[in-house]
């Protein structure tokens, strides 16, 4: 089997699910190359699977298409809910999937490809719309890129977040906690990396005004280590955009053996309340429940062991490969549709349409 990847773009998305399940799917034996290529010049490779993340220019149908009409099977990816985008985040994303030519673009994409794939059950929910085959493949990491830490006692216990601007809202949802937790407890040090609010920068002693571009994927968890976090905080507010999100940062502290408090939810109703996490919703529970980590290194360094642990057993990119190669072995064994042309196969949503979706 040949598996190729187009990214459209470098980012923690295309790495988690671009980057990090093309290298490992070389690990299986059935897989005669996994090829990561962008170049608009690569022609079409017969019986292959030609992987392509948010796509939806007019450009992008057509090379979909154009695979097809070789003999080769398009997979449609996407760990988004782009229909739900919300004004707060990040300024450009939301510019861009409020335009309905791109949400559009991306419907026609969805519809023409052979299959999506996607991070979560909700997600799949979303998609099922666009085409009759919808898989979830979870985000995975590969633990061996961070650096666990061992717990110490210390004067100063830091609490830490990473990501952009895109999590205005999250952050916001906690500003009560946060002051309150900084006056309850003066020695704790809020780090965060990537994005601050402007209502909560007179807590926060480092953060870099943005987002993560400036750092390559090699320097990501190199900086996080710098960081030194004790323990780690992962908000997300209630809304339809984030209830597709997946639990990337629970598994990036995880992997650093960093205890974590979470958001109450969907996104991360696997934690084991007190076994490998925490959960909490209101602002007494967010206090309370950084508070106990803050107050004892040995609950830190059992919660932070114990989500390590749970990352390597149930989060490992090493899962991915014969997930992935079965699934493929399916979508190749569906019988080719007819030469596609121009257009795509099913009718347009009209705009109207478009945003009633949820």
């Amino acid at each position: 089997m040949k598996v190729i990847w187009k990214p459209r773009e470098i980012s923690g998305c295309s790495f988690y699910r671009i980057l990090e399940p093309a290298k490992w799917l070389l690990h299986n034996p059935e897989v005669e190359e996994s090829i990561f290529d962008n170049a608009e010049s690569l022609s079409p490779i017969p019986d292959s699977i030609l992987v392509v993340l948010r796509a939806n220019k007019p450009e992008e149908l057509a090379e979909i298409i154009a695979w097809q009409n070789a003999g080769a099977k398009v997979v449609y990816d996407l760990d988004d809910d782009i229909f739900t985008v919300p004004e707060w985040t990040s300024q450009p994303i939301y510019r861009y999937w409020s335009n309905p030519d791109h949400i559009q673009g991306a419907i026609r994409c969805m519809r023409q490809a052979d299959a999506i794939t996607c991070s979560t059950e909700p997600l799949r929910k979303v998609l099922s719309q666009f085409n009759e085959i919808v898989y979830v493949l979870p985000n995975r990491i590969n633990p061996d890129h961070f650096i666990p830490k061992t717990p110490v006692e210390r004067e100063h216990i830091v609490i830490g977040w990473m990501g952009s601007s895109t999590h205005y809202c999250d952050l916001m949802s906690i500003y009560d906690a946060l002051h309150a937790i900084v006056k309850a407890r003066p020695r704790i040090i809020l780090r965060f990396l990537g994005y601050c609010p402007e209502p909560l920068r007179p807590l926060v002693q480092y953060f870099t005004n943005g987002d993560l571009s400036f750092f390559t994927l090699k320097e990501y968890p190199s900086r996080l280590r710098e960081l030194d976090f004790d323990i780690g905080i992962c908000p997300l507010w209630n809304h339809p955009f984030n209830r597709c999100k997946s639990p990337i940062k629970y598994l990036e502290f995880g992997a650093m053996s960093v205890p974590v408090v979470a958001s109450r939810g969907p996104v991360f109703g696997f934690i084991q309340e007190g076994k490998d996490g925490f959960l909490a919703k209101t602002t007494s529970e967010w206090v309370d429940k950084l508070i106990a980590l803050v107050d004892s290194v040995a609950l830190r360094r059992q919660i932070g062991q114990a989500a390590l642990r749970r990352v390597h057993r149930d989060f490992h990119i090493r899962e991915d490969s014969q997930q992935r190669i079965s699934f493929y072995q399916q979508i190749r064994a569906v019988s080719n549709l007819p030469l596609a042309t121009s257009s795509p196969y099913r009718p347009d949503f009209s705009k109207e349409e478009i945003w009633k979706i949820h």
